[in-house]
């Protein structure tokens, strides 16, 4: 019997908060994509280690721009992860 395919459904607005892990304390910087000033962090806010590289920032500055201009749009935007139950 072959397993029932489900979804779970997520809304583009529940995927606002972005974080980082430090390699070094494993302490997280979480953004808000919403927020005005959103941008990664350059440093840890706890031991001050820096945050990979210019790359990854770039890459998370990115997506909050891609956040913000999808959430522009007037249709409503979901995500889908499928899992087998």
């Amino acid at each position: 019997m072959r397993g029932m395919e489900q979804q779970t459904i997520i809304d583009l607005k529940e995927l606002s908060r972005i974080s980082i892990e430090c390699g070094k304390c494993q302490s997280e910087a979480t953004m808000n994509a919403m927020s005005a000033d959103a941008r990664p962090p350059q440093r840890c806010p706890c031991c001050g280690e820096e945050f990979d590289n210019r790359f990854v920032r770039d890459q998370i500055s990115a997506y909050i721009t891609a956040y913000r201009t999808l959430l522009g749009i007037e249709h409503k935007i979901t995500l889908r992860l499928k899992s087998v139950a």
